[in-house]
C-alpha cells in the first residue's frame, strides 16, 4: 500500500473503544494513567495500563505516541496468559500503526489479532474487521475495504446482543467506500440504510453525517444541485437549527 493522507471526514467511528476504566479518569485522564503506571504491581496491570495510554493517544489522533505504549504492552502481554489482554494490544498497535501511514503493518497487526484463540468475542472482532475496511479504504484499495466491511456486518447480530449497538456506522463506511469507487448506486444505498437506522434513533449528529456523505456522494458524481440539498439538511441536523431548509 503506498502511503497517503486520510481523504474522508465522515469515518465514524474511527476508534471502538472495547471495555476500559475511563469511569475512573479524572480531569487528566493522562495523568492519571501515568500516575498508575508508575505504581503497578504486576506485569498485567502494567501492560493493561500501557493498554489504556494507547487507546488514549489513539482518541487523540497521537499515533506515534499510541505506538509507543501499544509496543510496551505488546512485549509484556505475550509472556502473559491473557489472550482478551493480547488480542486487545495487538488490535490497537494495528490501529496506531494505520495513523501513521503503514497500512501493511496495520493489516499484519489487525489479522494477528484476530488469531488469538479466546482473544476477541464478536464486538472485538467486529472492530478490528470494521478498521481493516477503513485501513483498505484509506489507502485506495476499496474493494477490499469493502469485503472486510462485509465481514464486520456478519458479526452484527451477535456483537448487538453484547453491547446494544447497531453498528450502522459500518453501512455509513461501505457508502464512502463505494462513493470513492465510484460507484453511486451502491453509495447512496448504503447511506440511506444507514441514515434510515440513525432517523429511528433520533441520532441528530449521526443523521446530519449521513446527510453530509450522501451530498459528498452527489458532490463527487457531479450532481451538484442534489449535493447541495443533502448538505443544507446535513447542516440542520449537525447544528440543531430550528426550522429545516426548505
Amino acid at each position: 500500500m503506498d502511503s497517503k493522507k486520510l481523504k474522508f471526514l465522515f469515518i465514524t467511528p474511527l476508534l471502538l473503544i472495547l471495555s476500559t476504566s475511563y469511569a475512573n479518569w479524572d480531569n487528566s485522564p493522562e495523568d492519571s494513567l501515568l500516575n498508575a503506571l508508575q505504581n503497578v504491581k504486576t506485569d498485567h496491570e502494567r501492560a493493561s495500563t500501557q493498554l489504556e495510554l494507547a487507546i488514549f493517544h489513539l482518541e487523540k489522533r497521537k499515533a506515534n505516541k499510541a505506538l509507543q505504549y501499544a509496543d510496551d504492552a505488546e512485549k509484556i502481554a505475550k509472556n502473559l496468559d491473557d489472550p482478551e489482554l493480547l488480542a486487545n494490544v495487538l488490535y490497537r498497535k494495528g490501529e496506531a500503526y494505520c495513523g501513521v501511514d503503514k497500512g501493511l503493518e496495520a493489516i499484519d497487526y489487525f489479522n494477528e489479532a484476530l488469531q488469538v484463540k479466546n482473544g476477541l468475542d464478536a464486538v472485538g472482532q467486529l472492530s478490528v474487521y470494521n478498521m481493516m475496511g477503513i485501513t483498505y479504504l484509506v489507502f485506495d484499495e476499496g474493494a477490499k475495504g469493502i469485503e472486510y466491511f462485509d465481514h464486520a456486518l456478519t458479526l452484527q447480530d451477535a456483537a448487538n446482543e453484547i453491547s446494544g449497538t447497531t453498528y450502522e456506522f459500518i453501512y455509513n463506511n461501505k457508502g464512502i467506500t463505494y462513493s470513492a469507487m465510484g460507484m453511486l448506486d451502491s453509495a447512496m444505498a448504503n447511506h440511506n440504510y444507514c441514515l434510515n437506522i440513525r432517523l429511528k434513533a433520533k441520532d441528530l449528529y449521526g443523521i446530519g453525517q449521513s446527510y453530509n456523505n450522501l451530498g459528498t456522494a452527489f458532490f463527487e458524481a457531479e450532481v451538484y444541485d442534489s449535493a447541495l440539498v443533502y448538505f443544507e439538511w446535513g447542516l440542520f441536523y449537525r447544528n440543531r437549527m430550528e426550522s429545516p431548509p426548505l
